[in-house]
This record gives structure tokens, C-alpha cells and sequence, in this order.
């Protein structure tokens, strides 16, 4: 990994995904949803000027507080969480339309406990009130907002709203006239039933596939977007027109918990994804830091009735928590320790950093740190659909390459359990050739033991000890191979001669016939060579007819893929236990039904083939039905 510049890179990088984001598809949906939220900014809004006070006591009358001195502000209001009362002073414009008689008051978010409307025209009307410590039949027009009816006048005249709340002093005002807030109302009834159908099939896609799998992440997944259904719905308003003869007392506890659970759940799914990233152990402190204070936000909710601490505690857990996914990127993920990690570091970096500006961008407004606009909550409420389809899309890629792997892993399990299957079948059929091809020279050593004979004890206990110690040696050699344990000592050699010391060795050597057209030094492995040469003249001698002469050839020969090959031929006449299956002549442990009469391991061939390939080359087995003679040729490369 090369080494990350903390100020450079992470700016290059928002370059690139903003790049990237900006030609996505994705990106015509916001579009889409962000224009039918700004709608009434292009209709006429009658408050020309907007002003606040801030009452501490919360005990001024309306009169005290026009004495005093108001601050401007724009667009919204955002003082954070307060226990003060907040009185707004809206400069209201003519109106001067004939076919209008009156405005609307539209007042969001929809989350405000306490709103009181005084109006200038109507100084003797003070018990306007709204909010949701009272049902939503207290508003002036069926909506999701909160809203009064003003009338309209020819002269310029002043608003003034009284509010507490113990959420975020957020507030946003318009004043419109009755077509265009029916015109918006639709609009933003229509958009917001949009949202959540999208929130609700994000919910339902994992949660289908969650019952299927059972997998951690993907419940943890569908916890959070459950959570963001469900909070989108209610900060809509929704329930409050719903459920209009409910408490609303037990309204704003269900919205406030929702809210904090929602937080919970978050930190949640995003530390379970998180952890296959190696998250070095200040990251992971910084999760569980941010865990705890959930149930104490909600213990504080709930037992305590500090419902504006709560929520203010919960904003700042956002908070810290945007600025986490930023950081966690650069700094948090022990990178090098992923040799092969599921997501790139730029695909991580874009996700969170995506997540983490969206959600400050909604939640500084919300503690008064940042002075809010008319659509601060536009990026809170993306980020619901973002987080939801970014983590669908990379949650099914999860679950395919877990699959896959899955795969893999069957087929490697089931490849593992043919192999040790196939060796415990080998274990057994090694267990019953040394049993079986022992108990002859065994059978010899008794007999010859009981015997009288002297001769014939010293001549059939040297051919049983011989017999055994072949089977032994041949089991160990083979051993020795199976394991890699046998490594050729590469010598020059004279074929001829090493073939004519083989001979020698036999008391009939008079039965061979050798040829040599010429002497041939190879590059070769004496002890293996002659352990070839000796299993092929054993085998001829054992199964061939005795009658007839053992034929040994060497030349140097063609072929494919060696230059000047050296080649020995072994051939004899079948005798009478006929021949082999030339498929399994090679076969480790075979032996043709008529051969068990004889003494062997069905290893001698097994081991010339395996000796043939160590050094290089090869052996091939040629049956002559006419001629009624079986060869041996054995190639082997003359330099190494």
C-alpha cells in the first residue's frame, strides 16, 4: 500500500467519487426528489423578513417581548437543543391579489412541541396554538405540517410565533396562498409516499433474503433500514394524522425512541461490516464508546422524562459518528493485513464519506452549529435511501462471493474426503497384499524349520528371507517416494556397464541376450536405474516363460520431446500366467488374478514408473500378441 497523504488524498478521492456520482443513475432519483422539495421556493413567499428573540425565562408576554431587540436571520432558524422559549417575528407583505382573501402559514419541521400564532390583524385571538403536545385537528389545514390560515390585508403587518420544543429549535416558515400550499402539499405528499416505498422495499429485499441465509450482517441490515422506515414515517407527520385520538404524549415517545434505536442499529450494521476490514483497536473503542450511550440516551428518554437531553446526546452520537466514517477510511483499517479484500479502498472511502457529509450536513443545523437552509433535512433523508441501496447492492455482492466461496470450500471438503477416502482404500489394500504376499515365505520358514533336510532349509529359508525382504524394501522405496523423501544423485554413467552388473548379479545370467549398438553415458541416478532394471528382470523372470531367453537392448532412439534419448528394451515371452491389463500394468498394488501364486507386492512396475519420472523420463509397456512377448521400454534423457 502506498502511503496516504491525510490532507491530499482524501481530497482527490471526493474528486473522483463526485466524478463518478454525478454520471450514476442514482443521481437523477435525488435530482427528481430534491426539485419536488423546492418547489415553493419559486412561488411567492409573503414574509419578506424574518427576525428572533430568545426568551431564557420563557415567562415574557408578547407585549414585553416587542420591546425588544430582534436578530435577523435567513431562510430557517437553527439554535440547536434549548430550554429557552423562542419567539419569531415574521414581517408579512400585502396582499394584493383580488382573488386571494388569504395566506397560509406553513411552519416545519414536524417534530415542534409548542407553536402559538399572534396576529396583528387579530390582537384578540392569542389561543392559536399547534404543535404535537396537541392533536393534529388542532391545525388550520389537513397536512403533515403544521399550518395556520391568516387572512390577507393591504397593508404590511408583523407575525409572531411563540415556540418551545424539546427537540432542536429548527424551524422553517412560509407564508403562501391557499392554491400554492395545496399545489406543494400534494407535491410533497406524493414525494414522501415515494421515499417510503423506496425505504419500504429496501426493508423487504433483505429481509426475504435474511430468512434465507440467517446471516449476521444481513439482519443487522435489515434492523437499520427497518429503523429507517420507520423514523421517515413518522418524521413525515404521518402518524399524527393517523392516529388522531392517540395521546400525544405516547406519539412523541414512540418518534423520540425510534429515533435513538435508529442510531443504535446503525452503529451496529456499520461495525459488523466494518470488522472484515481489520479495524485497528481505536476504531473499535470509538463503537463501543458510541454503543453505550444509546441505552443511556434511552434510559434518560424514557425513566428520566430528559427527553431534550436525550435527543441533543443522540444528534451528537450522529455527529461523532459521520466524522468516524470519514476518518475510519484513511485512518481506521489496517489495510496491508487484506491481501485480498472484498472492496477496494476507494469503494469504502466513497460510501462513508458519502454517508458521513450527508449526515453532518443534517445534524450541525440540528445543534445549532451551522446555520440551516430550507433543505438541510434533504441530505438526512437521502441518506436513508443511499445507505439502503449502496448496502444492498454491496450485501448481495457479499452474499454471492460468500456463496462462491462456499462452493469452493464443498468442493474442496468433498475433494479432501475422495482423497483420504482413496487413501484409507490404499491402507487397506497395502494391509492385505502384506498379509497375503507374507504368509507364503512365512509358510516356507516353518516348513523348512520342521524339515529335516538340511538343504532344503538353507535353500527355501534364503529364497523366504529374500522373498520378505523384497516386499519390504520395495514398501519402504515406495515410502520414500510418496513422500518426496528420495532425491537423485545425478551422476555420468556407462549404460552398458550398468546394465552388464545387473546381469552378473543373476546366477542364470546365461538366459539374457543384450545389445548394445553402442556405449551411451547418461546423466543418471545409478541406485535408482538399477532399482528399475531390477523390478522389470524380476518381473520377466518370475511371470515369463522359462523356457525362453530375456532379450535387453540399449540405443540411443527418437522422440517427441527428448533430444537423443537413451532406450532400453526388456522383452520376454508370456509364460503361463498370460499377461496383465495394460491400462492397470502400473497401477500401485495390482496384480493379475494367476500372479498371487508368486511371491510380490504389486509395487515393482508401481516403483519403475514413479523411479522413470524422477529421473526424467518414462517407461511404456508393449504387449505383441502375435510374437506372444511382452517389452518393457524404458527412455530416459542422456543429459539431465
Amino acid at each position: 500500500m502506498s502511503s496516504w497523504n491525510p490532507i491530499k488524498q482524501p481530497v482527490l478521492f471526493l474528486l473522483d467519487i463526485a466524478k463518478n456520482i454525478m454520471s450514476s443513475p442514482y443521481l437523477k432519483l435525488i435530482a427528481l426528489f430534491i426539485m419536488l422539495q423546492c418547489k415553493p421556493v419559486f412561488a411567492q413567499d409573503f414574509i419578506s423578513e424574518r427576525s428572533y428573540y430568545e426568551d431564557a425565562t420563557g415567562a415574557m408576554t408578547l407585549e414585553q417581548v416587542k420591546t425588544q431587540k430582534f436578530k435577523p436571520y435567513q431562510n430557517a432558524l437553527s439554535e440547536g437543543y434549548s430550554q429557552s422559549t423562542y419567539w419569531l417575528r415574521l414581517k408579512v407583505e400585502p396582499l394584493v391579489q383580488s382573488n386571494f382573501r388569504s395566506l397560509l402559514l406553513r411552519i416545519q419541521p414536524g417534530y415542534l412541541d409548542f407553536i402559538q400564532m399572534y396576529d396583528d390583524l387579530e390582537p384578540k385571538n392569542p389561543d392559536r396554538v399547534q404543535g404535537t403536545l396537541y392533536s393534529a385537528t388542532f391545525n388550520d389545514y389537513n397536512s403533515t405540517n403544521f399550518n395556520f390560515v391568516i387572512p390577507g390585508s393591504d397593508k404590511q403587518r408583523y407575525i409572531w410565533l411563540k415556540i418551545k420544543s424539546k427537540g432542536s429549535i429548527f424551524v422553517r416558515t412560509q407564508a403562501l396562498t391557499i392554491n400554492t400550499f395545496i399545489d406543494y402539499d400534494l407535491i410533497q405528499k406524493l414525494s414522501e409516499s415515494f421515499y417510503i416505498g423506496i425505504l419500504f422495499f429496501l426493508f423487504l429485499v433483505p429481509f426475504t433474503i435474511w430468512i434465507k441465509d440467517k446471516e449476521r450482517l444481513n439482519f443487522a441490515f435489515v434492523l437499520k433500514q427497518f429503523a429507517a422506515l420507520l423514523l421517515v414515517s413518522l418524521d413525515t407527520g404521518v402518524h399524527r394524522l393517523l392516529f388522531t385520538e392517540t395521546s400525544p404524549v405516547i406519539l412523541n415517545s414512540i418518534f423520540n425512541t425510534t429515533a435513538l434505536s435508529y442510531t443504535g442499529v446503525a452503529i451496529f450494521f456499520h461495525y459488523i461490516f466494518l470488522r472484515d476490514y481489520h479495524m485497528k483497536s481505536w476504531v473499535k473503542i470509538s463503537f463501543a464508546v458510541l454503543a453505550v450511550t444509546i441505552p443511556f440516551g434511552l434510559f434518560k428518554l424514557l425513566i428520566s422524562d430528559q427527553i431534550s437531553f436525550a435527543l441533543e446526546l443522540n444528534n451528537i452520537v450522529l455527529t461523532l459518528l459521520a466524522i468516524l466514517f470519514i476518518a475510519i477510511p484513511f485512518y481506521g483499517l489496517s489495510w496491508e493485513k487484506n491481501v485480498q479484500p472484498m472492496f477496494s479502498q476507494k469503494f469504502i472511502i466513497a460510501i462513508h464519506w458519502g454517508i458521513g457529509l450527508s449526515m453532518l450536513l443534517t445534524t450541525l443545523p440540528l445543534l445549532g452549529i451551522f446555520k440551516g437552509s430550507s433543505y438541510s433535512m434533504v441530505p438526512g433523508l437521502l441518506n436513508g435511501s443511499f445507505t439502503g441501496i449502496i448496502f444492498l447492492f454491496v450485501l448481495q455482492y457479499r452474499n454471492r462471493m460468500f456463496r462462491d466461496q462456499k462452493a469452493i470450500e464443498i468442493q474442496q471438503a468433498t475433494a479432501m474426503a475422495n482423497y483420504e477416502k482413496g487413501r484409507r482404500q490404499e491402507k487397506e489394500r497395502f494391509i492385505s497384499m502384506l498379509t497375503h504376499e507374507l504368509k507364503t515365505p512365512l509358510a516356507v520358514l516353518k516348513l523348512a524349520y520342521e524339515g529335516t533336510n538340511l538343504t532344503f532349509k538353507d535353500k527355501h529359508i534364503e529364497g523366504a528371507l529374500r522373498d520378505i525382504n523384497d516386499v519390504i524394501d520395495r514398501c519402504a522405496l515406495e515410502d520414500k517416494l510418496e513422500n518426496q523423501g528420495f532425491k537423485p544423485l545425478i551422476e555420468p554413467h556407462s549404460l552398458k556397464r550398468v546394465i552388464y552388473q545387473k546381469i552378473s548379479e543373476y546366477d542364470i545370467s546365461d538366459r539374457f541376450k543384450f545389445t548394445a549398438e553402442q556405449d551411451i553415458t547418461i546423466d543418471t541416478d545409478k541406485v535408482l536405474l538399477r532399482i528399475i532394471l531390477t523390478n522389470i528382470i524380476d518381473n520377466a523372470m518370475k511371470y515369463g516363460d522359462p523356457t525362453k531367453p530375456i532379450i535387453i537392448n540399449n540405443r540411443i532412439d527418437n522422440h517427441p520431446t527428448m533430444q537423443y534419448p537413451a532406450v532400453i528394451t526388456i522383452s520376454n515371452t508370456v509364460g503361463d500366467i498370460g499377461v496383465p491389463e495394460e491400462d492397470k500394468v502400473f497401477t500401485k498394488y495390482y496384480r493379475s488374478e494367476k500372479a498371487h501364486k508368486y511371491t510380490g507386492s504389486g509395487l515393482g512396475l508401481y516403483l519403475v514408473s514413479s523411479i522413470a519420472k524422477l529421473l526424467k523420463g518414462e517407461v511404456m509397456y508393449l504387449h505383441n500378441p502375435q510374437l506372444h512377448t511382452v517389452t518393457f521400454k524404458l527412455i530416459l534423457p542422456i543429459k539431465q
